[in-house]
């Protein structure tokens, strides 16, 4: 017997259809003053809202019906129409929220108002209901009049005023792509000159600033998702949605084309979540709503500022009283030199997928922020490094690359802790191409690439990004036709003639560039009353007088402010400070004068090469800071999730930096030691000592966090509730026992330490963290897992959520501690009665172990933790059998030859002496669509159930037992012996 579907799966079954088909409401294209009209009730004058919307627009696409009126038999009836015979209703749904009763006072009785009517409140539900409604189109009743035909119109003026309302930061640029950019809240479109009309222009803005709405400050969507993914898809189906009502209300046309990449993504979004279409209709209908909104908020601000004049007109509200307009270039010979560089960059760019597309122009803006002033270097570099994953030195002047021959050993591992001998082992030949920058005449390196066309495909973004960041539209001109010429002689299939052309475009370019350039300065000189020029030949003679007069400095950005305040200027064509050539100035800046600093500068200090260097093998700097301390770290490297870290490095700042790097998922290491660089012994001393001291600084204030964060969780552990007692969603689901755990309940805030606050549900968490930085948050239902040291002392507490996300509380200090699943017991109380310790990731998996053998069980947490634990344990029980109960992350090993948990389990296993053991599944039970990798997968989810648990791992147990006590046998009968050669006393402990 075939299941009915839910309305929801019948809602979302027939978008999904009407998506394949390319008809879904919001995939309809319409143009200026042919607005096709939102679904709405003639009888209420209400338009439909949220998921109604579209699935009554969904059923006038099916239907063939011309009409957007709908209401109900009921309402038809109303008004002395009829629905016609065997005409079929469609389904809307309605949600209340609320109950209405009379208010009652303290003794149940009702109050009044002064007319003597009963006082109605709302009462918010806790479990909002659900009502269904059948409506029909109005060309499916008889006796309703004829819909008016209203005359078609644009209303552009509203949708200007929307956009200056809204107050969003918007750059015009000369380039095509439009977008918004939630890092700095910006949104990025193109010049009103390049749309073919004005609707289109304003089709495209409203798209944009659905976007903008998503904001933090405003409606807080989750905007961070990055291009292509399934979160991006969803936040342009919201936006779509939101763009389609605008764009219907204000009849400016609507035009999906531009989004039809993410129709595929849509339907596998309905596919997964039949409830996505729900919730983006609702977020579409807040958006609208909101924008709406400012418009009111926009005209209540005009009628109190009309009888004003304006300077009157407080000045944030002047801009939104403003009207734009299309830019129209007042020059004409700059209108056709931009005209051709926007075309040009779309020559360069007509291969580019969008996204990278973006990235470059991205960069690019930056790049002329930086050369404006605007923002400094270390903003451009950490920009530049999140797009293209290296350290790129804003002030570079061309780029190259080159066939290098490197004398590297890739290791699997170091052969030793010292980096020293790893540097030693190099001996094989690595071929490789080699990206270099330009900067201050020396080639800087960039970055490696196995071949030549990826390292070309590197230094065409960076050429073209080095031209764009230019304000100068005539220098930009110039730039970027030497790219074309550049590209044009590397390209064996080009003609001499084209290379000829290209070459004859450039120099022409550069001649207008120097008349318009020779323009300006004849411009500045002639407005200044103390200057005379006669001509051109004399302008020149000046300029090259008075920069023949300047001396060039080399200062460190951080030393800046000194340069300056000494009488420092910065050249801003030069992009370089400078001081006028005098010997008392000179005497000032003695340190700074190139003859001082070429010996003892580097292009970027060790620390920053070392950074480099990591970035190009796939490490992510952002976040994370490198410490060159000799100690082996590790780091995340891409494609890590969560809480891997696929990368391990160390590196050391005396004598020659060096250091080395590994990245697990590319299988990759390399050693590395320090380029181009000479520091003089007292600098080698003071950057050691400085090293030091922020080591112990930092030390000193985390572990000072960590007894704060600690005694905090102790204060609060008394008012939670005993698992046992309330049960929890990821115990049910796991099938493990309470044990010792915690649930957090409703606190009342004087019972709290100042550090926890408790939250109703993951809204209020997200508000309370974000006001509260410093403190513990904690969200009503977690479930609390203790973090104990061995003496059972508490140092934190991991938190699963009742949707099984696992996390740990602010400051709470992991490494070496642990829990014991399987006894209310903690640390060492816990254990110093087994004959056998077994340890676990998990505590999911510990407690399935624990059910299985009958005894407690250490919870690590994770597999990086592992060793760690073990470690500890082994130094307090060294007479004790050792066994680990590992995951088995197969399906990292398909994917990227690496398996986390087992080799943790091994580098455990070795540490203790002891013996590792994963799980073994039934077969055809491991693939990548059914992922079951531990102990409490192969209990619950398996076919060979938690007796197979027993199975695996007891005869393990066992066998370390019987192998231990064999072991401290022997060591008790040498120590006799050696007892008896000495002629001393038996000590019989055991020290192994």
């Amino acid at each position: 017997m075939e299941t009915k579907q839910s309305y929801v799966d019948q809602v979302a079954s027939q978008l999904i259809e009407l998506l394949e088909k390319g008809t879904a409401p919001f995939q309809i294209p319409w143009k200026p003053g042919q607005a096709y009209g939102m679904p709405f009730n003639p009888i209420t004058q209400k338009r439909y809202k949220g998921i109604n919307s579209l699935v009554l627009f969904a059923a006038e696409q099916k239907g063939g019906y011309g009409d957007n009126r709908w209401m109900t038999f009921k309402q038809a009836q109303s008004v002395g129409a009829q629905v016609l015979k065997r005409e079929k209703a469609t389904a809307v749904q309605y949600w209340k929220f609320y109950d209405e009763r009379e208010k009652k006072d303290s003794e149940g009785r009702t109050i009044f108002d002064s007319r003597g009517e009963p006082i109605i409140e709302k009462i918010l539900l806790e479990r909002p209901r659900v009502f269904f409604s059948t409506v029909f189109n109005a060309q499916q009743i008889d006796g309703l009049t004829e819909k008016q035909k209203t005359p078609a119109w644009v209303d552009l003026e509203q949708a200007e005023q929307l956009l200056a309302a809204s107050d969003a930061n918007i750059i015009h640029t000369q380039h095509k792509g439009a977008f918004y950019r939630p890092s700095d809240d910006t949104i990025t479109l193109p010049n009103k000159d390049r749309f073919d009309d004005a609707a289109r222009y304003y089709a495209i803005a409203l798209h944009e600033l659905g976007h903008w709405t998503g904001h933090e400050t405003r409606l807080n969507r989750d905007l961070n998702h990055p291009f292509g993914s399934i979160g991006y898809a969803r936040e342009e189906l919201r936006a779509e949605i939101a763009s389609m009502m605008l764009a219907n209300d204000l009849g400016i046309g609507h035009d999906p084309s531009n989004h039809a990449s993410y129709v595929q993504s849509w339907i596998q979004l309905l596919k997964d979540d039949s409830l996505e279409i729900f919730r983006a209709a609702s977020d579409a209908e807040q958006i609208q709503h909101y924008l709406r909104k400012l418009i009111s908020q926009q005209e209540l601000i005009e009628e109190q500022t009309q009888d004003q004049q304006p300077s009157q007109i407080p000045l944030q509200n002047q801009a939104n009283v403003k009207s734009q307009t299309f830019v129209r270039n007042e020059f004409a010979d700059l209108a056709v030199v931009t005209k051709d560089n926007v075309e040009l960059t779309d020559q360069l760019t007509a291969h580019y997928k969008k996204a990278d597309q973006d990235r470059v122009l991205l960069i690019a803006e930056k790049l002329h922020s930086f050369r404006e002033g605007n923002i400094n270097e270390t903003e451009f570099t950490d920009f530049a490094q999140q797009k293209l994953g290296v350290i790129l030195a804003p002030h570079f002047s061309g780029v190259k690359t080159k066939q290098i021959i490197r004398d590297e050993k890739l290791q699997e591992e170091p052969s030793s802790e010292n980096p020293r001998e790893n540097s030693a082992s190099m001996a094989s030949n690595a071929e490789t191409w080699g990206v270099f920058i330009r900067i201050n005449d020396q080639d800087q390196w960039l970055k490696d690439f196995d071949s030549e066309k990826s390292a070309q495909l590197l230094r065409n973004d960076l050429e073209l990004i080095n031209a764009l960041g230019w304000g100068d539209e005539f220098e930009k001109n110039v730039m970027l036709k030497r790219i074309i010429e550049d590209q044009m002689q590397a390209n064996p299939q080009a003609t001499k003639d084209e290379m000829n052309l290209a070459t004859h475009n450039r120099e022409e370019a550069e001649k207008v560039a120097q008349s318009h350039a020779d323009q300006l300065q004849e411009q500045i000189m002639l407005g200044n009353p103390r200057k005379e020029v006669n001509s051109s030949k004399d302008l020149g003679q000046r300029t090259a007088t008075l920069e023949a007069s300047r001396v060039y400095l080399v200062v460190p950005y951080q030393e800046k402010d000194e340069a300056k305040s000494l009488g420092a200027k910065w050249d801003k064509s030069a992009r370089s400070w400078y001081i006028q050539d005098s010997p008392g100035n000179l005497q000032k800046i003695e340190k700074w004068l190139p003859k001082n600093t070429m010996n003892h500068v580097a292009v970027h200090t060790p620390l920053q090469q070392f950074t480099q260097f990591m970035a190009s093998m796939g490490a992510i700097i952002k976040g994370q800071e490198i410490i060159m301390d000799g100690k082996k770290r590790r780091i995340h490297v891409a494609h890590d999730k969560g809480a891997e870290k696929s990368g391990v490095y160390f590196g050391f700042l005396d004598g020659v930096p060096a250091g080395y790097f590994k990245n697990f998922r590319s299988g990759v290491a390399r050693n590395w030691k320090v380029d181009q660089y000479e520091l003089r012994p007292e600098q080698i001393k003071s950057l050691m000592e400085q090293a030091e001291a922020n080591r112990r600084l930092r030390q000193e204030a985390e572990e000072l966090a960590q007894k704060k964060s600690a005694e905090a969780l102790k204060t609060l552990l008394p008012f939670t509730l005993a698992a046992s007692d309330t049960g929890h969603d990821y115990l049910t689901l796991k099938n493990t026992r309470a044990g010792g755990l915690r649930v957090v309940d409703a606190v009342s805030p004087e019972q709290l330490n100042l550090l926890i606050k408790i939250a109703q549900g993951e809204v209020q968490a997200k508000e309370l963290r974000e006001q509260n930085p410093d403190s513990i948050v904690l969200t009503e239902g977690d479930l609390l897992v203790p973090v104990q040291d061995i003496e059972g002392n508490l140092w934190g507490t991991q938190v699963i959520r009742k949707n099984s996300t696992k996390l740990f509380t602010k400051n709470t200090q992991k490494e070496s501690n642990f829990h014991v699943a399987g006894t209310d017991k903690a640390g060492i109380e816990a254990l110093k009665d087994l004959k056998t310790i077994v340890i676990a990731e998990g505590y999911a998996t510990a407690d399935t172990v624990s059910q299985a053998i009958q005894m407690p069980v250490v919870v690590a947490f994770d597999a990086g933790n592992l060793p760690n634990v073990a470690r500890v344990l082994k130094e307090r029980f060294p007479d004790k059998a050792f066994v680990i109960a590992g995951d088995d992350d197969f399906q990292l090993e398909l994917k990227h030859d690496l398996n986390s948990g087992k080799l943790k389990a091994i580098e455990a296993a070795k540490i203790v002496g002891g013996t590792y053991v994963l799980p073994i599944f039934a077969p055809g039970e491991q693939t990548l669509q059914n992922i079951v990798n531990d102990f409490n997968d192969l209990a619950n989810k398996s076919s060979l159930g938690i007796d197979a648990v027993k199975r695996q791992i007891m005869p393990v147990i066992q066998a370390e037992q019987s192998k231990v006590a064999a072991l401290n046998k022997s060591q008790v009968r040498e120590r006799k012996l050696q007892s008896k050669a000495g002629g001393g006393r038996l000590d019989v402990s055991v020290t192994r």
